[in-house]
């Protein structure tokens, strides 16, 4: 199973930043899979899990100020554009 894990977070890291931040709550399931099957990891599995959990804890943490940014500047600009 933690093949499967790593070939959908190698999938889901070659979209944009965008993209992955949509993508948040698929991203951290697969990470999560892999970080519960750490025990079966290799060396090298292991630091890509580390820096997959580094970065998923990044984007779960700042994917909602994110988002706020962007629904702020889409108002901003809905408004502008109105006048």
């Amino acid at each position: 199973p933690h093949v499967k894990s790593i070939k959908h977070l190698k999938r889901l890291l070659r979209h944009d930043v965008d993209d992955l931040l949509n993508q948040v709550d698929d991203f951290t399931t697969f990470a999560e899979d892999l970080g519960a099957s750490s025990w079966r990891l290799t060396n090298k599995e292991l630091r890509f899990m580390e820096a997959v959990l580094h970065l998923q804890g990044e984007l779960a943490s700042d994917a909602p100020f994110i988002e706020a940014v962007e629904n702020a500047y889409s108002c901003h600009h809905e408004m502008v554009s109105a006048v």
